[in-house]
């Protein structure tokens, strides 16, 4: 009873190949005790038991892999949510400080300038306050879902960088092509219209943005251009916001 349960035996097939193997066995032990040839028949049961467990190690092996390939499947997927924003659903600080790693050490080593723009959305505290979080959440989504949109080019990465603030990466861009980037992304947010937020004609949704931009070098550390990215921000809010400051 024991081995018929074993998951092994869950298989149709499995329990069938088992039982049928089993009751020849047993047949000819049956036979030989009437003929009084057990001698005789001791080869071909061991033949039986054997092809018998050849097929259970096969399908052992098979079900480990399985169950490996499920492992890794699930883990994948525990890895992707880690490392995602469970709001925006884009990626979030703990892997933008990954990859900003990665691509800092790429610029170093192929002395390729390095972008990063910090971006704020104005007066969020203001609207979240206003018209509640509800309001506020759907506007971080669709502040989100359009900066993710504006993307251009593959190894561009967006993620958000806490509360109202999202950042990029934009390797191997100059700042004055990163600012036409961002710049065209803060253009599109003016046109997003999220209720009730919009009943009022004046009320659009803006976001103030500092990029920063300089060839990496080994004596220099890579939060360094988040530190000149968010000065860059905080001149943008300082001059009225709505706008994109870089070097």
């Amino acid at each position: 009873m024991i081995i018929i349960i074993h998951p092994l035996f869950r298989s149709h097939a499995n329990l069938y190949c088992f039982i049928t193997v089993i009751f020849i066995c047993l047949l000819l032990i049956w036979e030989a005790k009437l003929n009084d040839s057990i001698l005789i028949i001791l080869p071909s049961i061991i033949s039986l038991l054997l092809f018998l467990g050849l097929i259970l190690v096969i399908q052992l092996l098979k079900k480990t892999k399985e169950e490996l390939r499920e492992k890794e499947k699930i883990e994948d997927e525990l890895r992707r949510l880690s490392n995602t924003d469970a709001l925006t659903r884009i990626p979030n600080r703990r892997l933008f400080q990954t990859h900003l790693s990665k691509v800092h050490h790429e610029a170093i080593q192929k002395h390729e300038p390095l972008s990063i723009a910090l971006i704020d959305i104005d007066l969020f505290k203001k609207l979240n306050d206003t018209f509640g979080h509800t309001t506020g959440d759907q506007c971080l989504i669709d502040v989100a879902r359009t900066i993710k949109d504006e993307i251009k080019y593959s190894n561009h990465f967006v993620a958000r960088y806490g509360g109202e603030e999202f950042i990029m990466i934009l390797p191997n861009t100059t700042n004055r092509k990163a600012i036409q980037i961002v710049e065209g992304i803060r253009k599109k947010i003016e046109c997003i219209s999220i209720a009730p937020f919009h009943t009022n004609e004046s009320n659009k949704i803006t976001i103030s943005a500092g990029v920063a931009t300089m060839v990496p070098s080994v004596t220099q550390n890579k939060d360094f251009l988040i530190e000149l990215a968010d000065q860059h921000l905080y001149k943008a809010k300082q001059h009225g916001r709505n706008k994109v400051i870089g070097n």
